[in-house]
């Protein structure tokens, strides 16, 4: 554990270079509000930061600048609440009244207007299958015994996938199956639907049917229509010219690696998965793990449905971000979503 004396030496480097992008040295710090210590000490204070890891000296003549350390000390130890503008506010508050009848599309103006007021690359993931229910399903004929299901969830969301038609059931009686099916499974959540299939199928066919071998193939047929990818969750993705636009930003090369990997929702979708365990997370450099965001810090916060968390929107930005000012901004942008999906969808989930 850092001293006091060390923390508050930590804490101003981190604030000097979060708002000047440049390293600081120790006769700037001695004259800033708050340090009544020489520049001598500070710089003998400053040295044992270095050899311990939590700043660094980009080169011989320059000042210090905070390493990844320096940042998860600070997040975890130093950081304070900021208080946001009173623009910042209403806008999240605007955000929110004007919520329209489609989760997903409120989720996206989360997304756009997070990226617009941290000048930072947003995300939005949700909401998730799992979390949503069906509204209705529907079978479309193809050649060659093939057809389109098209399910359509209570968030307004449409799916749709191919699936081969049993050969020696009539194609019309499978649409009505469908559409049958669909009725009495209506509002069950997703990913539940595959289990549910069975008994409603049985329900409807009587043992009869079923022991004359049709029921395996229905339940077959009907497993494939409602089966649900557990990773296809829709994905915003606002602010990428964020990346460019940096001063002290990543090289060329490491932008145009970055920027490749904003395009593919893999390895987003894991860095963003809802967490019930963590629902705000600050995760800095090689904490993500992933090799394109080692020197970007992510910051996401998961909101609700209820007791249900549904999907998760935060930031991916340089080291030398705002943290304070970042996390705020989704204290109070997160819960607010939650709020007003519980609002206008609960209802509709049973919750």
């Amino acid at each position: 554990m850092l001293t006091q004396r060390q923390q508050a030496i930590l804490n101003a480097v981190v604030q000097y270079y979060v708002h000047y992008h440049e390293p600081v040295g120790s006769r700037t710090l001695s004259k800033m509000k708050g340090f009544s210590l020489s520049p001598a000490t500070l710089r003998n204070e400053m040295v044992d930061l270095t050899e311990m890891g939590y700043i660094e000296q980009p080169h011989t003549s320059a000042g210090r600048r905070p390493t990844q350390k320096g940042y998860r000390y600070y997040v975890d130890h130093l950081m304070q609440p900021v208080p946001l503008s009173a623009a910042e506010v209403d806008q999240i508050h605007e955000l929110l009244r004007r919520a329209n009848e489609e989760e997903t599309e409120l989720v996206r103006q989360a997304a756009r207007l997070l990226a617009t007021i941290t000048h930072h690359v947003a995300v939005a993931l949700g909401p998730t299958a799992q979390a949503q229910r069906l509204q209705s399903l529907q079978l479309i004929p193809l050649r060659e015994q093939r057809a389109v299901v098209l399910l359509v969830t209570d968030t307004g969301h449409v799916q749709n996938h191919t699936v081969q038609l049993p050969d020696d059931i009539a194609v019309d009686d499978l649409v009505t199956l469908v559409g049958r099916v669909g009725d009495v499974l209506k509002v069950s959540l997703l990913d539940e639907l595959p289990a549910k299939v069975e008994q409603v199928l049985r329900g409807y066919f009587w043992d009869l049917e079923w022991q004359r071998g049709w029921g395996e193939k229905l339940k077959n047929f009907m497993e494939a229509a409602v089966a649900q990818d557990p990773d296809a969750i829709p994905l915003t993705l606002e602010g990428t010219h964020y990346v460019l636009a940096q001063p002290d930003g990543l090289s060329p090369e490491r932008a145009a690696h970055l920027l490749a990997f904003l395009e593919e929702q893999e390895g987003l979708i894991a860095l963003f998965r809802p967490s019930v365990k963590d629902p705000l997370r600050v995760s800095i450099g090689q904490e993500n793990g992933l090799e394109p965001v080692q020197e970007m810090s992510v910051v996401t916060a998961t909101f609700a449905i209820g007791q249900q968390p549904v999907g998760t929107v935060g930031v991916i930005g340089p080291l030398w971000m705002n943290y304070a000012r970042v996390v705020s901004i989704l204290e109070l942008l997160a819960p607010g979503l939650s709020v007003t999906l519980e609002k206008h969808f609960g209802d509709r989930r049973g919750t």
